[in-house]
């Protein structure tokens, strides 16, 4: 939707690790983000896949784990999955596909130690794609890092952090 109230709406995100692949068609998860650390108490996922044909999927799911490395892995909900539409185009062509899931601090597991969240993004083809963990509040507050600047980091497809 088109934001006509002439505010940026941008200035109130603050965007987490993220995660971005030439190939999507095994799923591929985002370095965990210790929720704690940034203050962040709500967190959203935001996924992309670059070419899909119909009736291909994109899936993107919130995931939860007990530390930075991903320790007892496990969803946060339901995963999101995607049909990319007919184009219209003839012959029918691919479309760029997008997915959306979010959580708020209190739909993680954290009465067993579940503060760490990334995202994890798939499709049933192969298309490049990615995601990335998104915020709107509060944006520059928390522990020992900033929920914007020291949290900006992307793996890149040979899982290296970048940035």
């Amino acid at each position: 939707m088109l934001n006509t109230s002439g505010k940026n709406i941008g200035k109130d995100l603050a965007a987490g690790v993220g995660v971005g692949h030439t190939d999507i068609s095994v799923a591929r998860t985002s370095l965990y983000m210790d929720l704690r650390e940034v203050g962040w108490r709500n967190v959203t996922a935001l996924a992309f896949a670059a070419t899909l044909a119909p009736p291909e999927t994109l899936t993107v799911t919130l995931m939860q784990a007990t530390s930075s490395g991903g320790a007892a892995a496990k969803a946060v909900g339901s995963p999101v999955v995607v049909t990319a539409r007919d184009n219209g185009a003839s012959p029918p062509g691919d479309v760029a596909v997008s997915a959306s899931v979010g959580a708020d601090i209190s739909d993680l597991d954290t009465d067993n130690g579940f503060y760490f969240v990334a995202v994890r993004v798939q499709s049933n083809a192969a298309s490049a794609g990615g995601g990335v963990l998104l915020s709107n509040a509060p944006r520059f507050t928390g522990g020992t890092g900033d929920a914007y600047g020291a949290t900006q980091k992307i793996v890149d497809e040979n899982n290296a952090i970048v940035g």
